[in-house]
C-alpha cells in the first residue's frame, strides 16, 4: 500500500512544490497543535432569531386591524406615511376619539419588542390636551399596560420612533391599542405606521475564533 495514502500529510509534502510550501505548512501546523499559548479562543458574538408577530404593521391593507372612530374619516390614510404609501391617522378634528386595535397572539420566545414611528402636528400651543395612547390590553380588550404616550407637547412634524418591552406577555393573545383624544378646540393630528412585535429566540449555536495573541 502506498504510504501516501495512509498518511496523507506525507503525501501532499512529498507532491507539493516549491519546498517552501511544505516546510510553511509544517511550522503552521506544529503552531496551532504544540504552542497553544499562541492563540487566543474567543466565543464570536451571536445572533438572535427574531420574527415580527404583528403582521400589516406599515397599513398598506386594513386586515389584522379593528378600526373604531367618533368621525367619519378614514383612520387608515394614504395622507401620510412613513414607509409604502398608507399609515394609520388618527384625530385631526376637534372632539376626536379613535382606537385602532390589532389582537396578535405572542409566541413564547425569549423576548418581544414593540416598536413603532409616530409623528403629530397640531395646532395647540403645547398645553397637552390632545393625546395618542398606545397600551396592550388582554384578548378581550381589557387594559394591561400603557407603553407609551404621545401629545400635542410632543416633538412636531417628525417622525419619530418608540419601543416598549412585551416579553412579559409571551404566549399570550393580547391587543395592541393605539387611542386618540383631542378637545373641543384646535386639533391635532396623530400619524402611526411601521409597527412591529419583534419576537426574539437567543440561539444556542457558539461560534469560535482563534485570534494570534501578539506581543508588545
Amino acid at each position: 500500500m502506498d504510504s501516501s495514502a495512509r498518511f496523507p500529510l506525507r503525501g501532499f509534502l512529498r507532491r507539493s512544490r516549491p519546498a517552501w510550501v511544505r516546510w510553511a505548512a509544517v511550522l503552521a501546523l506544529v503552531m496551532l497543535l504544540a504552542l497553544p499559548g499562541l492563540f487566543l479562543v474567543a466565543p464570536a458574538a451571536r445572533a438572535d432569531l427574531c420574527s415580527n408577530a404583528l403582521p400589516n404593521g406599515g397599513f398598506e391593507n386594513p386586515d389584522g386591524w379593528a378600526v373604531q372612530s367618533a368621525g367619519s374619516y378614514a383612520v387608515i390614510s394614504d395622507f401620510w406615511a412613513r414607509s409604502g404609501q398608507y399609515s394609520a391617522y388618527l384625530a385631526g378634528v376637534d372632539n376626536a376619539s379613535d382606537r385602532l386595535t390589532a389582537t396578535v397572539s405572542l409566541p413564547q420566545v425569549d423576548s418581544i419588542t414593540l416598536s413603532f414611528w409616530w409623528l403629530m402636528q397640531t395646532e395647540e400651543s403645547g398645553t397637552g390636551s390632545d393625546g395618542l395612547t398606545v397600551q396592550v390590553a388582554d384578548a378581550n380588550g381589557n387594559p394591561l399596560q400603557v407603553l407609551a404616550t404621545v401629545s400635542d407637547a410632543s416633538v412636531s412634524g417628525v417622525w419619530q420612533q418608540a419601543s416598549a418591552d412585551l416579553t412579559a406577555y409571551a404566549g399570550q393573545t393580547v391587543q395592541i391599542q393605539f387611542l386618540a383624544q383631542t378637545d373641543d378646540t384646535l386639533s391635532t393630528d396623530f400619524y402611526v405606521d411601521d409597527v412591529e412585535a419583534s419576537a426574539c429566540t437567543a440561539t444556542d449555536e457558539t461560534f469560535w475564533l482563534f485570534l494570534p495573541i501578539t506581543r508588545r
